[in-house]
């Protein structure tokens, strides 16, 4: 989850769609689900990302992936803090 610095609607857009982007472009990237907060409340974020992979390897694998990397040095620069949980079946 991502609260961004400045998020106006040209901003999330922008960065939904570098999130997006992802899918296809990460081949141990099984799924992709992006939402937006409309929660108005100051502990909220303000951008959600979920990933399902087919295994914990695979995570480990799109973590460190090029493509991965390079989206996610073009988020932070738009990211005022994130928060991050990694879970599976087992």
């Amino acid at each position: 989850m991502w609260r961004l610095e400045d998020p106006t609607p040209e901003r999330l857009e922008r960065f939904t769609g570098l999130l997006r982007s992802l899918q296809g472009n990460v081949p141990s990237l099984l799924e992709i689900e992006v939402g937006l907060n409309w929660l108005d409340d100051g502990d909220a974020h303000d951008v959600v990302l979920v990933t399902r992979f087919a295994s914990r390897a695979d995570a480990d694998a799109y973590r460190v992936h090029p493509f991965h990397q390079e989206v996610a040095g073009q988020l932070k620069a738009m990211t005022a803090a994130r928060s991050v949980v990694d879970f599976g079946d087992g």
